[in-house]
């Protein structure tokens, strides 16, 4: 068969595998079809956009409007590892009779058809947050840059609960504070300072306690722990009892509130799952079709 017949006119490009055998042995090679195509995937919903190279080699036979290539019936091919033209040495055998101009584009569309079904980019997505992963993103690292997405707004949440606790304890204390009239207690003045001296330091304490717990919580870091330390088992002044009750109240509320606020958050972190990315016809294309003669040892 004549080459120069296949495109109208036009020769098609021969290639080869080196030959593999020791010198001496004659090598037979076999044409297949090969195929270089650039696919462009992009998809508007992520954004995506990535380009890639494929380089598949097919054998020959009769092929009718309707036949299909499986995935088996193609194989990988380097373009680094082929050279061009024709063996210098070996055995070529015949090109099949039936390998014409109307049958190379019959094949070259079954090639075409055969990357629209098996051409796909699988990358990550976030329901909750409507983000997806960029070209070569790991999960992990897609992970991260959720995670710092939607930290801003989780530390707007996380300020704004701070801030409810700081009123708590400004509540606490003003209500403690008006409680406070009309106590009497044995000690007179000096009872009166020892009571304002522990509301002070313990207004204070438990107020940098929960400032230090809203500081230190983080999306990736786990969350406090629900519960706060007991309350003195004896108090030696009136109502001192019940400023340290509210403030363990608020303290109480505030880990809990934190933890619920984290695990909303993690939550949204949790809704990722794969994302597949397939092209359109318009997205393919050939960048050339040649007849690669592989070595007989080298076929499937």
């Amino acid at each position: 068969m004549n080459l120069q017949t296949l495109q109208g006119g036009g020769p098609i490009k021969e290639l080869h595998f080196p030959q593999v055998s020791p010198e001496g042995v004659e090598v037979e090679f076999a044409p297949q079809i090969y195929f270089e195509a650039k696919i462009d995937f992009n998809d508007v919903r992520s954004g995506f956009r990535d380009t890639s190279s494929v380089s598949k080699a097919m054998e020959i036979y009769p092929v009718d409007d309707d036949d299909l290539w499986t995935r088996d019936m193609a194989r990988d091919i380097d373009p680094e590892l082929v050279a061009s033209g024709t063996p210098a040495t070996g055995r070529l055998r015949p090109l099949p009779a039936f390998l014409d101009a109307e049958m190379m584009k019959r094949m070259e569309g079954m090639f075409v058809n055969y990357l629209m079904r098996y051409s796909v980019v699988r990358i990550y997505r976030n329901f909750a947050l409507n983000v997806y992963s960029n070209p070569g993103e790991s999960l992990e690292d897609f992970g991260r840059r959720c995670t710092e997405i939607l930290g801003e707004s989780f530390r707007k949440d996380l300020d704004g609960l701070h801030e409810v606790s700081q009123r708590k304890i400004e509540q606490v204390r003003e209500k403690c504070l008006r409680e406070s009239v009309g106590l009497v207690s044995t000690g007179g003045e000096f009872d009166e300072i020892k009571r304002d001296s522990h509301w002070k330091s313990k207004i204070h304490k438990v107020s940098e306690h929960i400032a230090d717990l809203f500081l230190k919580t983080e999306l990736s870091k786990a969350g406090p722990d629900v519960e706060s330390p007991e309350p003195h088992s004896s108090y030696p002044l009136p109502g001192l009892q019940l400023v340290d009750e509210r403030l363990q109240y608020v303290e109480i509320e505030a880990r809990q509130k934190i933890m619920h606020l984290l695990n909303q958050h993690r939550e949204k972190l949790r809704t990722t799952d794969e994302y597949t990315i397939r092209p359109n016809l318009k997205d393919i294309h050939l960048v050339r079709r040649c007849i690669l003669w592989m070595p007989q040892e080298l076929e499937p």
